[in-house]
């Protein structure tokens, strides 16, 4: 924009869609890639409004996506660091939570074999006769076709 100022107070005037080739063209090496995804758009979609509109979204997102890569390496030593000085309501240890206690599944593990002795078990059986000469069709059809 400022490239435009300037050229404007030495009574330099261009057209439209010279000015949007100037923006493009005075963009650093790392919108080259986004660039070259502008040049496909018709000359209608070039219009100085929408290309600035574009550059500052794309501008936008990339300063959301470089905060977040500086966000992630601290919430990931704080996750890590966490569990080291929580102690652990099910077994009373240090290190861990309840939650991913072994003591407590093990627990879990031999509650569930005592359950299976509890278990009773019922077995039944019948016989039928099938009259072979009876022919079954099935159109697929989840509604009648008239």
């Amino acid at each position: 924009k400022r490239t435009l100022q300037e050229l404007h107070e030495k009574d330099l005037i261009f057209s439209e869609l010279h000015q949007v080739y100037i923006i493009l063209s005075s963009l650093d090496e790392t919108y080259d890639n986004y660039v070259s995804l502008l040049e496909v758009l018709t000359r209608d979609e070039l219009t100085l409004t929408d290309i600035i509109g574009r550059l500052l979204e794309e501008s936008r997102r990339r300063q959301d996506r470089n905060q977040l890569r500086e966000r992630q390496p601290q919430e990931e030593k704080l996750s890590s660091t966490a569990y080291i000085v929580r102690k652990c309501f099910s077994c009373g240890a240090k290190g861990h939570i309840a939650r991913y206690c072994k003591k407590d599944k093990k627990q879990n593990a031999i509650n569930i074999q005592r359950s299976y002795k509890d278990v009773s078990v019922a077995i039944s059986s019948t016989t039928t006769t099938v009259n072979h000469d009876i022919w079954v069709v099935d159109s697929g059809a989840s509604q009648c076709i008239t």
